[in-house]
Parts: structure tokens; C-alpha cells; sequence
């Protein structure tokens, strides 16, 4: 949960700089808006997981005898859209680790860049914690329909976080 806050709060406290840098690579949406929307993806969603149990045994229903118990899958892949791509990487970052999980972000070609940096705010916190700096990752190069199914497809991806359009989460859950 430490790690998780600082992770929130890193991008809470660049929140101004990652939507102007948003809103000016995308051309998509106004920075007030983004901003909103960045605070509220990294504070409020590390609000509502702060001091959940995310692994191991979580409840046990006597009457119906059914156990409760969470695991994690591994590696997951993150897909991130143009539209709200700092939103969606931190919350998929805290949900994912929340669950004691590896992340790969795979962001929309034209939201690479700020993308790529909300990534680097998280992999420093990452390091400040001890944490293996790779435990988050993301395509750092031009995405294409076709390095998106190869990761989507590759044996070592357990799974698909999908936001997107249609055909984007359709190809998810197929």
C-alpha cells in the first residue's frame, strides 16, 4: 500500500504537466478536464484498494462453504487509448500491482510519448521502494496492430487489461 500511495501521488503532483503534454500530443480533450481525470485515477482509486487484501485468503462463506482466494496471473498487458491514456496507465498500474502482478503497457501510437513518460514517473517510484523497476513496463516504440496481438497472444501474458474501441476490446477477449 506504501508503494501504491507514492505511486498515486507521483502522478497526482505532475498531474498539470502530463495533461498539457496529453492534450497537446493527442489533440484530444482540455487540460482542466485531463487533470481532473488524471487526480481522480491515481488518489481516488488508491483510496478505494488502500488496505484491501489483493492476495491470499479473502473471506469464507460458511453457509454456502465457499472460500474465497486470490492469486496472482503474472504478467499482465495493459492496453491504453488515445483518449485518456495518464488516467489509464496509473489506474491499471495500481490495480495490477494491488494484485501482486507484472504490467506491460502497451499505449495508442498517438499517446506514446506522454504514455511513456507517466511509465517513468512510476518505474522511479518503483526504484525508491526496491522494487524491480521492471515490474511495470511498456512498449517504448510505435505501436502497431500487430506487435499489440503478438503480445496479446504471447504465452507469457496472462492477462488483458482492455480499454479502447470496439475492435480493440473485442480482440482482448477473443
Amino acid at each position: 500500500d506504501a508503494l501504491l500511495k507514492d505511486v498515486a501521488e507521483a502522478i497526482a503532483e505532475r498531474a498539470q504537466e502530463l495533461a498539457e503534454t496529453n492534450v497537446a500530443e493527442t489533440g484530444i480533450g482540455n487540460v482542466k478536464d485531463k487533470v481532473m481525470k488524471i487526480r481522480f485515477a491515481s488518489l481516488d482509486v488508491y483510496k478505494t484498494i488502500v488496505g484491501r487484501s489483493a492476495a491470499g485468503l479473502l473471506k469464507t462463506d460458511e453457509q454456502i462453504q465457499v472460500t474465497e482466494i486470490a492469486n496472482p496471473v503474472g504478467v499482465v498487458l495493459g492496453l491504453i487509448p488515445v483518449t485518456n491514456p495518464v488516467s489509464t496507465v496509473v489506474f491499471k498500474t495500481l490495480v495490477t500491482l494491488k494484485g501482486r502482478n507484472a504490467l506491460i503497457l502497451s499505449c495508442h501510437r498517438d499517446a506514446l510519448g506522454v504514455g511513456n513518460q507517466a511509465c517513468d514517473i512510476i518505474r522511479d517510484v518503483l526504484d525508491r521502494h526496491g522494487a524491480p523497476r521492471d515490474l511495470v513496463q511498456t512498449i517504448r516504440r510505435r505501436s502497431s496492430r500487430q506487435k499489440t496481438l503478438m503480445f496479446m497472444n504471447h504465452p507469457g501474458v496472462s492477462l488483458i487489461l482492455a480499454t479502447g474501441g470496439t475492435s480493440v476490446v473485442k480482440a482482448a477477449y477473443s
